[in-house]
């Protein structure tokens, strides 16, 4: 992520279609949100607290300007990729785009996605979890199929207590593709 004194320069998606540019400077991905300091100014001054909840994602971008006359390839994978889990995010608004993620795991807030594109302004962008249509992970199935995830239909399947409760289904004789 690049970083300076003003903190790292973002731009922020919001579920409204909305776009900020700014500054954060206590982003943590497994809390609630983070401040952002907009570019105005400078990118100087308190900021304000912008919830994870209200955002569709967090670009983390070489520059606020951006190069509008670039077309970035969001659909394609290059043929030599950095480490990680091959993934595509579709987001409610129609938005796709495949990268790369180290660390996906549909109960945490969000995860770091790397975009395919290495002249894109995207360094990296965090996606709210819970604010996508589906994700995709390529090619993870046992048989190598790809292993989906869609937040409004799975939401709770991976909360604790609905595994301890479905374990506990099975145990009482409940057939398990009936739990």
């Amino acid at each position: 992520m690049p970083d300076d004194a003003r903190g790292q320069m973002v731009v922020v998606a919001y579920l409204d279609k909305r776009r900020d540019k700014g500054y954060v400077r206590d982003f943590r991905p497994f809390g609630e949100g983070f401040t952002l300091v907009p570019a105005e100014g400078g990118g100087r001054g308190p900021g304000r607290f912008i919830d994870f909840k209200s955002c569709k994602a967090i670009y983390f971008v070489r520059s606020l300007e951006g190069n509008k006359d670039f077309r970035e390839n969001k659909l394609q994978l290059p043929s030599v990729t950095r480490q990680g889990r091959k993934l595509e995010v579709v987001f409610h608004d129609g938005e796709r785009i495949i990268g790369i993620t180290e660390g996906f795991l549909p109960g945490r807030p969000g995860f770091t996605f790397f975009p395919p594109d290495p002249g894109s302004n995207n360094l990296e962008i965090f996606v709210v979890t819970a604010n996508v249509e589906m994700v995709r992970i390529l090619g993870s199935g046992k048989d190598g199929t790809d292993v989906l995830y869609r937040p409004d239909r799975d939401r709770g399947v991976f909360v604790p207590e609905k595994r301890l409760e479905a374990v506990q289904r099975v145990l009482k004789g409940e057939p398990l593709e009936k739990v």
